[in-house]
């Protein structure tokens, strides 16, 4: 049994042998493991009636909690609600399956399931070609399924015409966007608007700045004169940005130096050696430390970072990932004078008991505490 999913110039098909599946995942509880494009068109296209699906598990953070039909999606680190389910065998429905098998986060699962595993989906899918092409043509064929017809019927129109016009010259390659309705907020957008009113309100003389996102700092350096911190090395082309670069765990400045202390998406990454910094566990405690010792009285520490309200992690080498009580133990000895949560799954922002509680998931705390 063929089936074409794709239309690439050279013409990439998918061959799914549909009985043999039937027959080597018969009475067996079945969890598909990917959630991409090749699960859809199975689930879709397919009477899978004869299976026995108990879920879906993707390591997608964002699609975890969604259904697929009728079937429930789990995030891969979310094991004990996968192993609730009690699957006899996995069945691999993604593109590559050596990225897979050798993933840690699959790795643990499999180890906690110890399931057979059925490569032979995989096998079926074959004839692949170009794995770029195919990886472009699947987010090409998801975007414009998720488009109102009326938008890509007027894109497919005009494509037609630039492409029989050649414009001024120009070459015409598609590259499908559809961003109409309300303007989209993101997590990065979320941070940059917390610690910029709290500026504006705060009107603070003084700021250093340990880490945060290099486009706000320019963004500060329009108004403000900046004082850094980076543990890697860089020169700055503005006047009035000084740079001091040392470890966050041991800044070079004295006590009590300014009247608000700035840190965006960094406390988390602090001592895990991703930048090239010393390998420390305690080194976001250490850093905040610093923090609040540089800090005025009366001064304001605006910071952001990773929250849970399920239990705490660390996703190493990329960052930690705290509950709320963590967060408030490195605060100890400051006010708090606003704290929200950014919800990445949802992209608005909440309170702090809105943030997620899938085991492994994070969204992003925004606190301002005065010292």
């Amino acid at each position: 049994m063929k089936m074409e999913i794709l239309n690439l110039s050279d013409k990439v098909s998918i061959e799914f042998d549909y009985n043999k599946l039937l027959a080597q995942a018969k009475n067996k509880r079945v969890l598909f493991y990917g959630a991409g494009k090749l699960a859809k068109e199975l689930i879709n296209n397919f009477d899978l009636s004869g299976l026995n699906i108990v879920g879906i598990v993707d390591r997608n953070f964002y699609i975890g909690g969604h259904n697929i039909n009728n079937y429930k999606v789990f995030n891969v680190k979310d094991i004990k609600n996968i192993k609730n389910l009690n699957p006899d065998i996995i069945v691999l429905t993604v593109i590559n399956k050596n990225n897979v098998l050798n993933s840690p986060d699959f790795i643990k699962l499999n180890n906690s399931l110890n399931c057979e595993i059925l490569y032979d989906v995989l096998n079926v899918f074959r004839e692949w070609g170009d794995l770029n092409k195919v990886k472009v043509a699947i987010d090409r064929s998801d975007k414009i399924a998720l488009s109102p017809p009326e938008f890509v019927e007027n894109f497919q129109k005009h494509l037609l015409e630039l492409d029989n016009l050649r414009p001024r010259g120009f070459e015409v390659f598609e590259n499908f966007w559809c961003d109409i309705g309300d303007h989209p907020e993101n997590k990065p957008q979320a941070e940059c608007s917390f610690a910029a009113w709290h500026i504006y309100d705060k009107k603070p003389e003084s700021i250093l700045d340990v880490g945060s996102h290099r486009q706000f700092i320019y963004g500060m350096l329009a108004f403000h004169e900046i004082t850094t911190i980076d543990v890697r090395d860089r020169k700055s082309p503005f006047a009035n940005e000084k740079i001091i670069t040392c470890d966050s765990k041991s800044i070079a400045l004295p006590d009590s130096s300014f009247d608000a202390v700035v840190s965006l998406c960094a406390l988390e990454h602090f001592g895990l050696g991703r930048y090239g910094d010393e390998f420390d566990i305690d080194g976001d405690i250490k850093s905040m430390q610093e923090m609040i010792r540089v800090l005025k009285p009366g001064g304001h520490l605006i910071f952001t970072t990773s929250l849970t309200n399920a239990k705490p992690s660390i996703c190493f080498n990329a960052h930690r990932v705290y509950n709320h009580e963590m967060i408030k133990e490195l605060c100890a000895g400051l006010t708090c004078i606003e704290e929200k949560s950014f919800i990445i799954r949802e992209q608005k922002l909440g309170s702090i008991q809105e943030a997620t509680e899938l085991p492994g998931d994070w969204d992003v705390y925004l606190g301002c505490w005065q010292k």
